[in-house]
């Protein structure tokens, strides 16, 4: 697992990575601007190590301009299912 996590703290920086209580450890890549105006200013991939398993699983977030995570997008093969929520957090639906 010691090699797993080098890799994706050299990939996405030591200031990227946060430990989680459970001992899983996730990755934050930066922000990608929105390529249109609006709500919503960007997005970034999220990649997952669970060391005591070896499972490693990622998704991408859509931010808005608070900050708040707006859209998540598990990468779970050629089905892309987009999960939204509102500005207070609440499941509003998929596309």
């Amino acid at each position: 697992m010691l090699k797993k996590d080098l890799k994706y703290t050299e990939k996405y920086g030591l200031e990227a990575r946060k430990e989680l209580p459970d001992g899983r450890i996730r990755y934050y890549g930066e922000i990608q601007p929105a390529s249109k105006p609006g709500e919503m200013v960007g997005r970034r991939i999220v990649q997952e190590l669970n060391p005591a398993n070896g499972n490693v699983r990622a998704w991408n977030e859509t931010l808005d301009g608070a900050g708040r995570i707006r859209q998540v997008r598990p990468q779970l093969g050629p089905n892309k299912t987009h999960y939204t929520f509102d500005q207070f957090g609440n499941y509003t639906g998929k596309w």
